[in-house]
């Protein structure tokens, strides 16, 4: 089915959008801008703004339950944070319902064309990257999807403008209940265990990501880490275009990097000095998106323009600023174990704020890390004690904080003139913080108040 059929099908059905967080919302409201009928419910309570925004507009919605007003609706759209397991969807299932996925109605109605990027560590820095570069060239940019903070898809279509693109990140949650999404393009970063209290297991994790290639439209491209095992793996058999990337010069890689740079086939060259980001990872991140660039018909100066432009996202190694000549760097976006090593290999030796809510986390392997690769250690979280037990065990010294302003105070002590302190959790938030922008947040108001600490001393 094509996004002119699903429209079709969507208009002449009754609609359930179910969810009502920011994609929910977002999907509502494109449905209603079209005329649609729809019914948001959510079984959690929904939250001020979400419950104005749907008043003012006459959206129908219940909070609190899934009532017999869904017996009526024959398309049910669902948020990504709904579990595909819910007790709900399983009668739904049973029924001659069709259930669909918020980036579904996003896709239907956006004009332009569609690059899709998915991936473990690094998605929301290729996407806002490569939204950067085409805008640099005119080729559109708008970027959002599972990004945050960002647009869901839904909200990006109304804004979509014909022969532009638009740069949507797509997490493993979004591809559960799709159907009928057909990106242009598709980037695949990378590829480590994450989200496994979601996902049965990698292989399933894995083949989520497989799906979104899977379904790049037949004129497209996808652009993948030719150094990931499983990914190549995955990929090998693909009947699609593939541009392969990768840190070697390969016969197979389009984007590679030798002595001077990154370079792009032909023979497209990035200087080192030229590449603002810091970290191994993020000239990974630039060879995904220049190369999803160059096949979109960037030229090499807007690629370069764009690249030089770009100085990375808030809560991924956000430089905060000097306290007393103490760098201070906002990483809270890390909440997994590859990002956490990739982290601290870019502020090798700097005094690391880490812990968090743990899940389906090796915290040996944490502690590992902080005892190879950090000069100071400060614990924050549920994951303190575990820890401190193996910090304990492997012979180095921690510190342990109440809280972000204790954290903050404690490293800011513990490091030298010269010194960088990082936030660098690894894990999730969601122990202390309603998500890891509240807790970049929180971390940066705590550095602005021991600076005026320091400064009133």
């Amino acid at each position: 089915m094509d996004k002119f059929q699903l429209i079709e099908k969507l208009k002449n059905s009754k609609l359930a959008v179910i969810g009502a967080g920011r994609s929910g919302i977002a999907a509502a409201k494109l449905l209603n801008s079209k005329g649609l009928e729809v019914f948001v419910s959510d079984h959690g309570k929904l939250s001020p703004p979400a419950r104005e925004e749907l008043e003012r507009l006459n959206i129908p919605w219940e909070e609190g339950m899934h009532s017999s007003l869904l017996d009526s609706c024959q398309i049910f759209i669902v948020s990504p944070g709904v579990n595909p397991n819910h007790e709900l969807l399983g009668e739904v299932k049973k029924k001659d319902v069709d259930i669909i996925t918020e980036i579904e109605i996003g896709w239907a109605w956006l004009q332009g064309k569609l690059v899709a990027i998915t991936g473990t560590n690094g998605k929301s820095t290729t996407t806002a990257l490569l939204g950067e570069i085409l805008k640099s060239a005119g080729l559109g940019g708008e970027i959002g999807g599972n990004l945050a903070p960002g647009k869901p898809l839904s909200e990006l279509a109304n804004q979509s403008q014909p022969h532009k693109w638009v740069c949507a990140e797509v997490s493993s949650f979004q591809m559960q209940l799709v159907k009928y999404f057909k990106p242009d393009a598709v980037i695949w970063t990378n590829l480590s265990p994450d989200h496994l209290d979601r996902h049965k297991d990698i292989n399933e994790y894995a083949e989520l990501k497989m799906d979104l290639v899977k379904r790049t439209s037949d004129s497209g491209f996808a652009v993948l880490n030719g150094d990931d095992p499983i990914i190549t793996k995955l990929t090998e058999k693909l009947d699609k275009q593939k541009l392969y990337f990768g840190h070697n010069d390969h016969p197979q890689f389009y984007a590679f990097l030798d002595s001077q740079g990154i370079r792009f086939y032909p023979d497209i060259l990035i200087p080192y000095p030229d590449i603002p980001l810091k970290g191994e990872h993020n000239l990974e991140n630039i060879m995904a998106a220049g190369s999803a660039a160059l096949k979109i018909g960037v030229n090499p100066e807007q690629l370069n323009q764009g690249i030089r432009n770009f100085s990375g996202l808030p809560h991924r190694l956000e430089i905060i600023g000097e306290v007393e000549g103490v760098t201070f760097i906002n990483n809270s976006m890390c909440t997994n174990e590859v990002a956490f090593e990739r982290s601290l290999k870019t502020y090798p030796s700097s005094t690391v704020i880490a812990g968090g809510y743990p899940k389906n986390t090796d915290l040996y392997h944490i502690a590992e890390i902080l005892n190879s690769l950090a000069n100071q250690v400060v614990l924050l979280g549920k994951s303190s004690l575990k820890l401190a037990e193996h910090l304990n065990n492997l012979g180095k010294t921690y510190k342990i904080a109440e809280d972000i302003d204790k954290a903050v105070y404690i490293s800011f002590h513990l490091s030298k003139k010269g010194g960088v302190v990082i936030l660098n959790p690894g894990m999730a938030s969601f122990d202390l913080f309603k998500d890891f922008q509240d807790r970049g947040d929180k971390f940066k108001l705590a550095v602005s108040k021991l600076r005026r600490t320091v400064n009133c001393a």
